[in-house]
């Protein structure tokens, strides 16, 4: 076999994918195991050996899988909120330091040792296993990587992703193994119990990356640093948002992350200094080899670096062993390797990426495809878009067909920079050399992300689209890997003439002009069906749990999007964290308008964000605040949105039958009620500045389907029960509420529902009018599912 890892990796990796559906004793696949081995060296170059192979290694990989999640200690999340606690662990992650004013928060992660808990009143001891990802509020110091701490504070799982296409902190942390929260708060919070040796090798791996970062700052400018602090050590924290856009929007993102670009970059250069400086070939591999496990450690053993550097170590190491190197037998071996060094790897999305990106870069590129003579770059990037057009979109939502032209330019200019600034690390301090390094750095990055920057601005250049179905994904993967055979064996059967002779018929049915042109057809069938728009419903509001604020997205069928309100953007950008992902996984990409209730910070801190994501047509707020939007956006952003004002009484018209109009401001807050086929819909962005039933501004409301209300409070019950009386409303949304006034809501016969309870809350009218003309509302929470349907 020229690829046996192959078969042991395919093996290997069944029995833990099904180690995740499958609950099974785990000494007893152990033992069912071991018996095979018996008839593996009985049957060892027999017809049989393959087949019992593979399921022995299916059953060791089950195994592995269940020995991975055993341990002998209780996990430290089953105590999780029951009680406040005191931990005892060992910091495993570098401290990471956020600072507003003279709030302060350390985050990091402890692997847990023991824990103490009061039970009717008496503290209990027990030792417990597992990680914990840490957050310090004010804390007296600061911790170091590997020392020893006893924290005291509230244990708990991560908050549920409660908004659609919301990122999942949750399960963020699952895929790093941590499965529980630690939040102490105060100076007393936390105490060192012992300091790590200063010769701990993991606290040197840390004190040098800390150094190189420093070393970074000292040489470039902020924008650059940043830059090249994530590609030399995975440190993307401080990228700019609108370079991190650009890269996704051009389907450059991979520049940014550490990959085998980096790794061969920085091991080759070294492996042909030494052979110029006339080393030894073997000492040259070694010492590059070498070279490799530091780099790796260094930029934090991520999963992309860790492909990489298995895949460049095991070519060292064949080169040092004077064995033949098989670039697909590398590849299946460091797939081995990482799913059985750890098995949540297999499910976590970068490994699906690194390593389908790779795999199609080998699968593609190799000597038959040759003759199509196309540039390198513009080969590797199809055959990257093609292997992994489905995961990405699944993941990122996003199709960028100007990738080509710009992985076509930027990749030489970035093996340029990188390059650049490698050396500037070492030979910065010298005078004349370490300056000409250091700007030629400067000027190949520049230039990259003038580039990128075109490239983005280009509105054809990138589309969002919506999440496929497993059966589009797994359709589009069985087209892609028929017509890659189709190739291959009319490759081979030229090359060697005929093989698999009983399969003669079937493969010149598919190697022959008609069978690829057919499969050609099928496969691009399959990709059209990615970009097909789905249906819409006649009207469809989404108010996000968005904390206090009202967020609401609006929907009509003919392919309208509004929102009401962006979201703040301090302490959390929610139009980067809440409103962006949605929008993308929805496949919107244009906002027909942008309507605000006010100017306040928490409804337009997102503004920003969503500008430079989404195309907008119009920005609309209310009269009389053009001093106050100034300071909302930055002048450039000003002019690239038309901007216009509504005062009370205005109407926005969609069609004969959908309009949104202003009924009341005051107190710099603006009153909107939308009327869509009959239903009427009435946004309150304060209770505080609502105005009494018998102003002239609300003669018209008699009646009011759905109240989008404000949080309430105990104090708003007097209000809250007039607005019921006169408007006798079948729905109520709201943020957040007490418990006294939904019993009030629900005792009126209204449905009531808040978004800390239910998550985003979807209002639908559907297109099955009854036979009374009057078309029903179907009310879905994100976290309840369907919560009510066919109201009239």
């Amino acid at each position: 076999m020229r690829v046996p890892f192959f078969w042991i990796s395919l093996g290997f990796v069944t029995g833990v994918f099904l180690c995740e559906f499958v609950h099974v004793s785990m000494w007893w696949l152990f033992l069912m195991s071991l018996s095979f081995i018996p008839f593996l060296w009985v049957l060892r170059g027999k017809r049989f050996f393959l087949p019992i192979f593979m399921i022995s290694l299916c059953l060791l990989g089950f195994v592995r899988g269940k020995m991975f999640s055993w341990a002998s200690d209780p996990p430290v999340e089953s105590f999780a909120g029951l009680t406040r606690v005191s931990l005892e662990g060992i910091v495993v992650s570098p401290p990471e330091v956020k600072s507003q004013g003279k709030k302060k928060t350390v985050s990091f992660v402890l692997d847990s040792k023991n824990i103490v808990r009061k039970i009717s009143g008496r503290k209990e001891f027990f030792k417990v296993t597992g990680r914990v990802q840490v957050f310090l509020f004010q804390p007296e110091e600061i911790p170091d990587f590997a020392d020893r701490l006893r924290i005291y504070g509230h244990l708990d799982y991560p908050y549920p992703v409660t908004n659609p296409g919301g990122f999942d902190y949750g399960h963020y942390l699952k895929q790093r193994g941590i499965q529980v929260v630690l939040k102490a708060y105060g100076r007393s919070s936390s105490r060192r119990i012992a300091s790590a040796n200063p010769w701990n090798a993991l606290r040197l791996l840390h004190s040098a990356r800390r150094k190189i970062a420093v070393r970074l700052n000292g040489l470039f400018s902020p924008e650059h640093a940043s830059v090249f602090r994530a590609l030399i050590l995975g440190d993307r924290k401080q990228l700019d948002p609108q370079i991190r856009d650009d890269f996704i929007k051009t389907g450059t993102a991979h520049l940014l992350a550490i990959s085998g670009l980096h790794i061969i970059l920085l091991s080759g250069s070294f492996y042909l200094a030494l052979m110029a400086l006339g080393c030894d070939q073997k000492l040259s591999a070694f010492l590059s080899l070498g070279v490799i496990l530091f780099y790796a450690a260094i930029a934090g053993w991520g999963i992309p670096v860790q492909r990489a550097g298995w895949m460049g170590g095991l070519s060292f190491l064949a080169l040092l062993l004077e064995r033949e190197r098989n670039s697909l037998n590398t590849f299946f071996m460091a797939f081995f390797f990482l799913v059985f060094i750890d098995p949540k790897n297999l499910f976590h999305w970068s490994f699906h990426l690194s390593f389908l990106s790779v795999f199609s870069l080998i699968l593609f590129l190799r000597r038959e495809f040759e003759t199509w003579r196309w540039s390198e770059a513009v080969m590797n990037t199809l055959a990257v878009l093609a292997g992994t057009f489905p995961v990405v979109i699944c993941y990122f939502h996003i199709f960028s067909p100007i990738s080509l032209a710009a992985n076509f330019i930027a990749i030489p200019v970035f093996h340029l920079a990188l390059l650049g600034a490698f050396l500037s690390l070492g030979l910065g301090f010298l005078p004349w050399i370490g300056s000409f390094l250091t700007g030629f750095s400067s000027t190949c990055i520049q230039f990259v992300l003038f580039w990128i920057h075109q490239c983005a601005g280009l509105e054809w250049g990138y589309a969002y689209l919506p999440s496929p179905s497993s059966f589009q994904i797994g359709l589009y993967y069985f087209g892609l890997g028929l017509l890659v055979a189709g190739y291959g064996f009319r490759f081979k059967a030229k090359k060697e003439g005929d093989f698999l002779p009983g399969f003669r018929k079937p493969l010149k049915m598919i190697t022959n002009r008609w069978g690829l042109s057919f499969l050609w057809s099928f496969w691009l069938c399959v990709l059209v069906g990615f970009f097909y728009p789905r249906p819409a419903p006649l009207f469809s509001g989404t108010l996000f749990s968005a904390g206090k604020n009202q967020i609401l997205h609006l929907q009509f069928e003919d392919s309208n999007h509004w929102l009401v309100n962006a979201g703040r953007g301090f302490p959390s950008d929610q139009g980067q964290w809440i409103l962006a992902p949605y929008l993308r996984e929805k496949g919107i990409k244009t906002l027909t308008g942008v309507v605000l209730t006010d100017l306040m910070k928490k409804h337009t801190g997102g503004l920003a964000t969503i500008l430079r994501n989404f195309s907008i047509q119009y920005l609309i707020y209310p009269e009389g605040l053009d001093s106050i939007f100034r300071n909302v956006l930055p002048y450039e952003m000003q002019r690239e949105v038309n901007r216009a004002t509504i005062r009370p009484g205005e109407v926005i018209r969609f069609e004969k039958d959908e309009k949104i109009r202003a009924v009341h401001f005051q107190g710099n807050q603006m009153f909107y009620l939308l009327e869509v086929k009959g239903w009427r819909f009435l946004v309150i962005p304060n209770l505080d500045e609502a105005p009494r039933f018998g102003e002239r501004d609300f003669t018209t409301l008699d009646r009011i389907d759905v109240l989008v209300m404000p949080p309430l409070r105990g104090s708003d019950q007097k209000v809250f029960e007039e607005m019921i009386d006169v408007f006798q409303p079948k729905v109520i949304l709201t943020p957040e509420s007490d418990e006294s006034l939904s019993r009030i809501a629900v005792g009126s016969g209204s449905f009531f529902f808040d978004t800390k309870t239910y998550g985003a809350v979807t209002l639908t009218l559907d297109k099955n009018v009854r036979a009374d003309k009057r078309v029903p509302l179907r009310i879905e929470s994100f976290l309840k599912g369907l919560l009510a349907q066919d109201l009239i």
